[in-house]
């Protein structure tokens, strides 16, 4: 799309740029637009002079566009112009005769029996007629010229790159070709990629502690010590209840003794501790690893198919002989869909729990033949 004879008046990219800027503009983030008028590479290649010239104004006009954005709508926004190679060597030439002679032929290069005469486009080439610049300059001058090519290929070597708005001072004179990529991260991000690049020590974990009593620990609490991130917490004896749902994650929970409630966040480390537990495997983007240890432990999820976890939880000791279960809530899932919407997996010695075709939860250890319908709860 967008040549012809598909489409006979294709959009330039001038026009293509003013359509999309208003829509890009719109996002708090900013955004970042790679436009190229790839008939600069095309028609250079296939040694078309007059195709190559039109390009290069189509890639004028859109580069107007941008600065009329930079100028009228935001001054934040930073314009570079860059290429990746010359499209077939080209070379402007005074063909008027006062430097050139009058020759109008390129005399051929002098490399053996393949060499051969190119002729100057603007004079004896394709374009017969010289091409002529466009409007008369300062003093009122007009000037004929030709155009010659060193070949077809992508030609190596020195490339004009320019810049125009926010940081345009920061582009040298001179630059290696991955500068050009240093000044976009400093543009887009207001740090240089090297600063970004150093390894950062890992904060050290704060260390929270209970009572005796029963705590409540919830990271949606305003003003708590428990914030749920990268935090090591001993909830002590008691039963407790211990809330990361809302936290960034990384968490290292003991829940100690007595009968505790847990809703996992995301990337927790969690040990139930004696006690019967209720253990809610949560739907974070992160791996839960959760140890029930002693007692009579439940692990839930709550589940529909619009709602599961993108990455399933670990239950190290689900051990059925001390009651055991794994429950689904807020489903439509039973243990007669087994097989159907919902089903074990056994990879290795460990059995994952999948529905919808997603990965749930993996008990570390256990034989899914070995699993039965007073293994798993629904509600």
């Amino acid at each position: 799309y967008g040549q012809p004879p598909l489409n006979a008046e294709p959009p330039t990219v001038s026009q293509m740029l003013e359509a999309a800027l208003p829509i890009l503009s719109e996002d708090p983030e900013g955004f970042f637009v790679v436009m190229e008028e790839e008939g600069t590479a095309n028609c250079g290649n296939n040694n078309n002079a007059a195709g190559t010239i039109e390009a290069v104004l189509r890639a004028d006009e859109a580069i107007g566009t941008a600065m009329d954005y930079v100028r009228d709508v935001d001054p934040n926004t930073l314009i570079l112009t860059a290429a990746d190679s010359d499209g077939g060597g080209l070379e402007v030439d005074d063909v008027s005769g006062e430097t050139t002679g009058g020759l109008g032929v390129q005399p051929p290069a002098d490399n053996g029996d393949d060499a051969f005469a190119v002729p100057y486009d603007g004079q004896t080439g394709n374009n017969t007629e010289p091409f002529v610049t466009g409007a008369p300059d300062a003093n009122g001058n007009t000037y004929e010229f030709g155009v010659a090519w060193s070949g077809t290929p992508d030609v190596a070597g020195s490339i004009v790159s320019k810049a125009f708005g926010m940081n345009a001072d920061l582009l040298p004179s001179t630059l290696d070709n991955t500068e050009i990529y240093r000044l976009m991260y400093q543009t887009l991000f207001g740090v240089d990629p090297e600063e970004v690049a150093q390894p950062q020590p890992e904060p050290a974990p704060t260390l929270v502690t209970g009572t005796s009593d029963g705590d409540m620990f919830d990271t949606a609490v305003p003003d708590s010590d428990f914030v749920g991130d990268n935090q090591i917490l001993f909830a002590g004896s008691g039963d407790d209840m211990v809330d990361t749902s809302t936290a960034v994650g990384g968490n290292r929970i003991d829940l100690g003794s007595g009968n505790d409630l847990y809703f996992a966040g995301t990337s927790d480390r969690v040990l139930a501790g004696s006690g019967d537990d209720i253990l809610f495997l949560g739907t974070g983007n992160g791996e839960n690893i959760v140890t029930g240890d002693m007692g009579a432990d439940q692990f839930w999820l709550s589940i529909d198919d619009e709602d599961l976890p993108t990455m399933a939880s670990i239950i190290t000791d689900f051990d059925a002989a001390e009651g055991d279960v794994f429950g689904f809530g807020a489903t439509s899932l039973t243990f007669g869909s087994l097989g159907d919407t919902w089903n074990l997996r056994q990879e290795g010695d460990n059995t994952v729990i999948e529905a919808f075709g997603q990965d749930l939860a993996t008990l570390s250890g256990i034989a899914s033949n070995s699993l039965v319908e007073a293994n798993f709860v629904f509600a």
